[in-house]
């Protein structure tokens, strides 16, 4: 047992189809939301069971394992990264994760450690040989660190090349969900301003067949309107860094929650106080190396969802 720590009560969960012969102690770092180290201690010191009985730590699952966890308080609170993502979908070749809004993908020129990266890494160490970037091993797109939402998570080198690929030929269909200020009153819509850095750091969009800056391209659609405010359904045929936040407030229409690309129209009060930017990466698209469509959806994180409700 674990020093002057205080026992919650006794959580037991059964094991579905999809997590046949995932390994235990991989399956529950991400249930847990703790570290590999924090799991395969608990494991160790016989607080976690598979069917009544004592597992390994690199124990395989199969369908209806029993699992049962007496979890130390301490185990809650020694994570160093405090919102962590859930991995939704895992094959031979690849995860999709659920990144949580909060969450760095990568560490910056800072150093920071509680990074999705340092997560990955600890979770499946094998992650570190996958890519073309020592620094930044496995990540082949990002999501501001404010946003939520998908993410794929190539697991060996072809599946990193294949989706590559498939990023650079835009042959991955992205939809995000971002509620806007104002109403929007077309009911689709094109945003194709170029797209270049500031000098004070931000991105900014240039006029329509500028000259400078990177060419990008938004496409949206209105799902929902409300007096104040308006649903979008988001398409980005590029890949801009900040690409969608910098467009829609181009086009005076900012997404809620946005401590950046807000203009000055905009009253605090219609922020909601919320402490993340509004968009939601909701639905990935793509053929996988086997040549198989795939779909995957995420829907809405629950404080997004009530801001919607609030709103009706």
């Amino acid at each position: 047992m674990i020093k002057n720590a205080k026992l919650i009560h006794m959580t037991n969960f059964f094991i579905r189809q999809k997590f046949i012969d995932e390994r235990l102690d991989k399956y529950l770092v991400a249930r847990l939301r703790l570290s590999r180290n924090q799991v395969q201690k608990l494991i160790k010191q016989h607080q976690i069971t598979v069917n009544d009985r004592l597992p390994s730590v690199h124990q395989f699952l199969r369908s209806g394992d029993k699992i049962s966890i007496n979890q130390p308080a301490t185990a809650q609170t020694d994570n160093s990264v405090k919102t962590v993502p859930k991995i939704i979908k895992t094959t031979a070749d690849y995860y999709i994760i659920n990144k949580p809004a909060g969450l760095l993908v990568h560490p910056t020129a800072k150093g920071e450690t509680d990074t999705l990266l340092d997560w990955l890494l600890a979770f499946d160490p094998k992650l570190k040989t996958v890519g073309d970037d020592p620094n930044r091993p496995a990540l082949i797109h990002r999501l501001d660190k404010e946003v939520s939402g998908l993410m794929i998570i190539p697991r060996h080198l072809d599946a990193f090349d294949h989706f590559k690929k498939l990023f650079k030929t835009r042959a991955i269909h992205k939809t995000y969900v971002a509620l806007v200020h104002g109403t929007i009153a077309a009911e689709s819509g094109i945003i194709n301003f170029p797209i270049t850095r500031s000098k004070s750091g931000l991105y900014v969009a240039s006029p329509q067949n500028s000259a400078t800056g990177q060419s990008a391209e938004t496409r949206f659609k209105v799902t929902k309107r409300f007096d104040h405010h308006t649903l979008l359904e988001i398409n980005p045929k590029t890949g801009r860094t900040n690409q969608i936040r910098v467009h829609l407030n181009a086009i005076d229409h900012p997404i809620v929650g946005d401590p950046l690309y807000t203009n000055a129209k905009i009253k605090p009060q219609y922020n909601f106080n919320l402490d993340r930017v509004f968009l939601h990466a909701a639905e990935l698209n793509f053929v996988d190396l086997n040549q198989q469509s795939v779909s995957v959806k995420s829907t809405l994180p629950k404080n997004l969802q009530t801001i919607l409700e609030s709103l009706d």
